[in-house]
């Protein structure tokens, strides 16, 4: 039963977890009257690279199998990763968030519906999770690209040939885990000729991409310049799961701090294992900076 319009009131704050975020009024509550509503609770949902692994590879999944409904509740949704979603908009499905706020994506009413049900979202050993996030970028308006170099998928296909352009893409984090001195390693990579190939570098930045009001341009931004790349170098962590956009046979370089291969297998190996098979994946540790 939705309570009288005069006790509701749009909120309007930053994004939870996220001052920087600009403060986005939301609309009226989302009602989905006389239908079946799926509720999702979003395992990890303040680092966009884990919520790809461990929501939206389960989900997509359940879409291709159609056991979930076409009007999906998040328990939330971080406003900047907003941009994740639009494929599943795309698609026709619509959301709402029943516990959190999210600006970009309206919270669900307090209404009588056809059927709840809630969806627990699980890896599989038969789910391949890189095949799932296909399916779901093709949903977007982003097909899966023809193997790199043109032979069958798999580690040995992606070499270009010799004397070809090679696309180094480099994720730039904020925080913690940086990588030093980020400027002039690409300037040094940029046209360097390595084993006859040359280098074209640059770098990614996943969270200045969705700080737009059209967030479906940073879907977009994002998925493109991955799609397109042979090398992927990224630092341990959330921007590491991307390497599930990369077309097969693409290279994901992931970079350990010192120390950290004496971490738990499950923890160290958890981007590996979503992407090895179709993506060749080189994990190197960080040598100390005082060494």
């Amino acid at each position: 039963v939705q309570p009288p319009r005069a006790q509701w009131a749009p909120p309007s704050r930053t994004d939870e977890g996220n001052p920087a975020q600009p403060r986005i009024p939301a609309g009226p509550p989302e009602r989905f009257l006389n239908a079946d509503l799926g509720m999702i609770f979003v395992r990890f949902e303040a680092t966009h690279g884990d919520k790809y692994t461990y929501t939206l590879c389960p989900l997509s999944a359940a879409m291709n199998a159609g056991v979930v409904p076409r009007n999906l509740a998040f328990s939330g949704w971080r406003q900047s990763h907003t941009y994740q979603l639009t494929p599943v908009h795309r698609a026709g499905y619509r959301t709402c968030t029943f516990e959190r706020f999210n600006g970009r994506i309206r919270h669900c009413a307090t209404a009588c519906y056809r059927r709840i049900l809630i969806c627990g979202l699980k890896s599989h050993p038969l789910f391949s999770p890189r095949s799932a996030i296909a399916s779901l970028n093709a949903r977007g308006g982003h097909p899966e690209l023809p193997s790199l170099g043109g032979g069958p998928s798999g580690p040995a296909a992606g070499a270009p040939c010799r004397g070809a352009l090679v696309h180094v893409l480099i994720a730039e984090r904020v925080g913690r885990r940086l990588i030093l001195g980020l400027p002039a390693i690409l300037r040094a990579c940029n046209g360097a000729v390595v084993a006859e190939r040359r280098l074209k570098c640059s770098k990614i930045n996943l969270g200045s991409l969705t700080n737009t009001s059209r967030y479906a341009d940073g879907y977009d931004t994002v998925i493109s310049k991955l799609q397109t790349a042979h090398v992927f170098v990224s630092m341990h962590g959330g921007d590491a799961a991307n390497a599930l956009h990369l077309t097969r046979g693409a290279t994901a370089i992931e970079l350990a701090n010192w120390g950290f291969d004496d971490a738990p297998p499950g923890w160290l190996d958890q981007n590996r294992v979503v992407v090895e098979g179709e993506v060749r994946h080189v994990r190197l540790v960080v040598p100390p900076v005082n060494r």
